[in-house]
């Protein structure tokens, strides 16, 4: 029994869980607010096919200025070598918005910032993605510790909130099962 509980301790660690995942902006948690319409958004995520970044610990970070963004880059890119250049950004019109799992005990874990939406008020939410893997394709996987992240500039922003959504992706046949 001590497994299972080991097991949801770590998937709670990372910020995974079950959830809807069809793609609506009504699945979020708060929902998106009524009449917002979609923004644009830029990955300004670095390559990184690992998953494994120096931020440890789950975050939701709004970033409006260069020497923010730096650091945030320098964190994001601790454990990457060569290192990524900076992805310029230009604050006079861009903000940009960061969402990290933080440590997780197993690859399959990932996090997205899937849409961004502006309400008629100008206020952003940003919809955040969590994908945890069945439980029972952690048990089949290796333990390797990953950071799953994302970043993307949007437009100028001031006040940006985050909703967010949570989902499992299925073992597939090529895992064995």
């Amino acid at each position: 029994m001590r497994p299972l509980f080991v097991l949801a301790g770590l998937l709670a660690a990372c910020g995974s869980g079950m959830g809807s995942s069809d793609g609506s902006m009504l699945d979020y948690s708060p929902p998106i607010p009524t009449g917002s319409f979609a923004e644009t958004a830029r990955h300004v995520v670095p390559d990184n096919p690992m998953g494994v970044s120096g931020i440890h610990n789950g975050r939701r970070q709004v970033i409006q200025d260069a020497a923010t963004w730096a650091s945030i880059w320098h964190e994001m890119t601790a454990e990457q070598f060569p290192k990524p250049e900076l992805p310029a950004v230009d604050f006079a019109t861009e903000t940009v918005l960061v969402a990290a799992m933080g440590d997780c005990m197993s690859n399959g874990f990932t996090i997205g910032v899937d849409g961004v939406f502006a309400a008629p008020d100008g206020s952003v939410t940003a919809g955040v993605s969590s994908v945890s893997p069945d439980p029972m394709c952690m048990m089949m996987m290796g333990q390797v510790m990953t950071q799953p992240l994302d970043a993307v500039a949007i437009p100028k922003a001031s006040a940006v909130s985050f909703a967010e959504r949570m989902g499992m992706s299925m073992c597939t046949n090529n895992m064995g099962m």
